[in-house]
């Protein structure tokens, strides 16, 4: 990418003013052929990477940004890091990323503000617990997103999600059935975010004990999944329609996702979840053929009963 490639010219010449050789500036860092990587643009370096390297050459990490043209290819990286680091949690990344980004001082258009607002109010939550100002951002980014994009059904989903994580499940259920909407408007083919959608609803409905409605996202959601051929989510879906049904007594059901999750399950190290179904199958079948014995003793006892009067 160009402002990879930029990026590498900056470092090097930056190295090479303070007279540093390759190996030298590497000490401590990363290792010498990293260095010559990056300098020749064939990788991007980390933020953690990149504070190291200014440090080692005494600059401000904005620095590096100086001159380098501001290109449609950068604006597209930093919007992918971002959509990465959010995938993985890894929410100081994201605010290291927008730092950076600011300290470039470049004037963003509306799609890239919208962006950038959006994961201020990510990480404004968890990092900061600041559920106030992590709202107030998430709908100021709406604001400045464009109408049925799918930029603005993201935001309405996290922001779901952020009122999910904070336990206000009845505000949560809201904005996610809102995105869900908007998909539908939008008419976009985005069957990944779709899934995504419900799955922190049936979380929240679950939570508010609206069991049966949750139920019936689980199978829209796996009906989505096998329509689509994305198997994401797929196998938490079948564990979360077996704890549904459990919830609401049909233990048959229960049993039968259970055990389907498991087979779902195989090859995969989550041996805790799975020793946790085994587990829980074994008690379900111990109520199911308990229920069987009380309901074949009640017909039982009413042949019984009839016997008698009939003698009588």
């Amino acid at each position: 990418m160009e402002f990879t490639k930029q990026l590498g010219i900056k470092i090097k010449e930056l190295r090479k003013e303070r007279g540093l050789k390759q190996f030298e500036l590497a000490e401590g860092i990363c290792s010498q052929a990293q260095i010559s990587k990056i300098e020749k643009g064939q990788v991007e370096p980390l933020s953690s990477t990149l504070y190291l390297i200014a440090n080692k050459l005494n600059v401000q990490v904005s620095q590096f940004f100086k001159h380098i043209p501001e290109t449609r290819d950068y604006l597209t990286e930093m919007i992918e890091k971002l959509k990465a680091a959010r995938k993985n949690s890894d929410f100081q990344l994201i605010k290291q990323i927008i730092e950076e980004h600011e300290n470039k001082r470049i004037n963003d258009n509306n799609e890239t503000l919208a962006v950038l607002t959006w994961y201020k109010g990510v990480y404004n939550y968890y990092l900061n617990k600041d559920l106030i100002a992590s709202t107030d951002l998430l709908k100021k980014a709406i604001t400045l997103a464009d109408n049925n994009s799918v930029t603005k059904i993201e935001i309405l989903n996290d922001i779901g999600k952020v009122l999910l994580d904070a336990g206000e499940f009845s505000l949560s259920i809201n904005y996610l059935q809102d995105s869900l909407r908007n998909l539908e408007i939008a008419e976009s083919n985005n069957p990944e975010l779709q899934v995504r959608v419900i799955y922190n609803l049936i979380f929240s409905l679950f939570e508010l004990k609206k069991y049966k409605e949750a139920i019936y996202y689980c199978h829209l959601a796996i009906n989505i999944c096998i329509e689509a051929e994305k198997m994401d989510y797929f196998r938490e879906l079948h564990y979360w329609l077996g704890e549904l049904y459990e919830h609401i007594r049909e233990y048959d059901k229960a049993l039968f996702y259970y055990e389907h999750t498991i087979n779902l399950y195989e090859g995969k190290k989550e041996l805790q979840l799975i020793t946790y179904l085994v587990d829980r199958s074994k008690q379900l079948k111990e109520i199911i053929n308990t229920e069987k014995s009380l309901q074949n003793s009640k017909k039982s006892h009413g042949i019984n009963k009839e016997l008698q009067r009939n003698l009588a």
